[in-house]
């Protein structure tokens, strides 16, 4: 048998998401981003960002109040990762 490594998956492990100042940082390890959705804690879309095509981007026009965001973040290969960042 031939030895491999195994192939990466897009999951919420895959992602890091912080806030440095007023700039949420979006981090992903495995593939590039093609969108990002972020949504309250109530479950209303507050902010989407498409065709980002890179592995890191930096959200500096977000405007939400102060709390927990979850942000849905899809890779360009169509799978998606949800993740919690305190905003």
């Amino acid at each position: 048998n031939a030895l491999s490594t195994p192939e990466a998956t897009f999951t919420a492990n895959s992602v890091i998401a912080f806030k440095k100042g007023n700039v949420l940082n979006v981090q992903s390890k495995n593939a590039e981003m093609a969108s990002i959705k972020a949504y309250d804690v109530q479950g209303r879309l507050v902010y989407t960002k498409s065709g980002i095509n890179a592995n890191d981007i930096a959200l500096s026009d977000l405007r939400v109040q102060n709390g927990v965001l979850l942000l849905q973040v899809t890779s360009v290969e169509g799978a998606t990762a949800t993740v919690k960042v305190i905003y």
